[in-house]
């Protein structure tokens, strides 16, 4: 697990750092951010990459749709053990 700061909109840049990773040889399985990077279809962008997402989900995707996808992605495996990385890592960088 890697911590980065990215100063930039964190939505737009998450895409470009999974591609420099794949470019550098890095093969994450999942990303994990906070909300500001759930914005947009980041989501949906890392599982057409084949990538499990362990972004922060947005308040209003869960209580908009309480079941379904949202809700199967915050009940994954991936997701739980990448929130919990996150504030790991987030604590260390804070």
């Amino acid at each position: 697990m890697v911590g980065t700061l990215i100063k930039k909109t964190h939505g737009r840049q998450l895409l470009e750092l999974v591609q420099k990773n794949g470019e550098v040889g890095i093969d994450a399985r999942a990303y994990a951010g906070a909300k500001s990077y759930a914005d947009g279809d980041n989501h949906e962008k890392l599982f057409c990459r084949g990538k499990s997402s362990a972004l922060c989900l947005n308040d209003y995707r869960t209580k908009l749709c309480p079941e379904g996808l949202w809700a199967d992605l915050k009940a994954s495996e991936h997701y739980k053990a990448g929130l919990e990385q996150r504030y790991k890592v987030a604590k260390k960088n804070a």
